[in-house]
């Protein structure tokens, strides 16, 4: 409990007092605080700190915006993650950054891009909220659509019941292998009380009886908690990795 207190007040902290994800990352991991200005210099390779992935945001102003399905703009970001071997590509849906147009976040211009580039994984972040139903639905029919669930975590400790809704319906219909662990450790940085509260957190006998939402399994805990993502990275995780002691 001490720690759900603790994850609850720094969700409610405002925002001006929460630290900032650059000043932690020039604490915690100081050689790469100019990562950012050395990948535009070295250009899509990752600037030589080994990126795998990366995390694109489509709005960033009214006259700077743009759509992951479009063939001019986005395909050839796709085709040249192809080329340098990246397996995935993220996008922030849902949530606004700041006084932005909503639907400028919904998740409808991966379908196409999805369908298009099979051979690329696709990670919708925050279940695209307020779009949360329509981002399931789509992850549940492109199979390289992945769901990414920082603020889920987060938020559960706030409204534990709509969250347990939320991550029953995206089990039931993506399924326990393209869901993936996301703390915004960068903005609330006790994770400790995510992963114990991941670790301990039961699907309720009343929302499996009413609803058919699956029983909150150990191999499901542990797919979502890092294996599903090691998976849409390319990843393969040795045997001796993997779980620990189940007796």
């Amino acid at each position: 409990m001490e720690g759900f207190a603790r994850a609850r007040a720094a969700l409610l902290r405002p925002r001006s007092a929460r630290p900032r994800a650059a000043d932690l990352l020039r604490r915690r991991r100081p050689e790469l605080a100019g990562s950012r200005v050395r990948a535009r210099r070295d250009g899509a390779s990752g600037g030589g700190v080994g990126a795998k992935s990366f995390k694109f945001y489509g709005y960033q102003d009214r006259d700077h915006h743009w759509r992951a399905d479009d063939p001019e703009l986005a395909y050839p970001l796709y085709e040249k993650a192809l080329e340098l071997g990246i397996k995935l590509v993220q996008f922030h849906k849902g949530y606004p950054l700041g006084m932005h147009p909503v639907e400028a976040f919904r998740p409808n211009d991966l379908q196409m891009a999805a369908y298009d580039f099979p051979e690329l994984n696709f990670g919708i972040h925050h279940m695209g909220d307020p779009y949360v139903d329509e981002t399931i639905s789509i992850a549940g029919r492109f199979p390289n659509i992945h769901l990414m669930l920082p603020l889920w975590f987060n938020q559960y400790f706030l409204q534990p019941y709509p969250m347990l809704h939320r991550i029953g319906q995206a089990l039931l219909s993506v399924g326990p292998d393209r869901l993936a662990y996301g703390s915004e450790g960068f903005i609330w940085p006790d994770v400790q009380a995510y992963i114990t509260m991941w670790a301990n957190l039961e699907m309720p006998d009343e929302l499996q009886d009413r609803y058919g939402y699956p029983e909150l399994t150990r191999e499901i805990k542990e797919k979502i908690f890092g294996l599903n993502f090691a998976a849409a990275l390319g990843y393969e995780i040795p045997e001796q990795y993997r779980g620990g002691d189940r007796a």
